[in-house]
């Protein structure tokens, strides 16, 4: 199963053995990143919930946007 960046939609796979569904939690897509988000109060998009997946090169370009980036294998 693969999913798309959600920056530059480029092909992510997402099966590894144990993912039964594409609704099921994505935690470690191959070369890519993958988090749940809920829109909260004060959007347009209140309400709304799901999973991204960015790919490790897109992310990789504008980790300098990150909130509070850490590593937690360095602690």
């Amino acid at each position: 199963m693969t999913g798309n960046c959600f920056i530059c939609n480029c092909d992510i796979v997402l099966d590894w053995e144990g993912l039964r569904s594409p609704f099921e939690k994505i935690e470690d897509p191959v070369k890519g990143i993958a988090f749940t988000f809920a829109v909260g109060y004060g959007s347009r998009h209140d309400g709304k919930y799901g999973q991204i997946v960015i790919c490790d090169d897109c992310f990789a370009d504008r980790t300098d946007r990150v909130h509070n980036l850490r590593d937690y294998l360095e602690y």
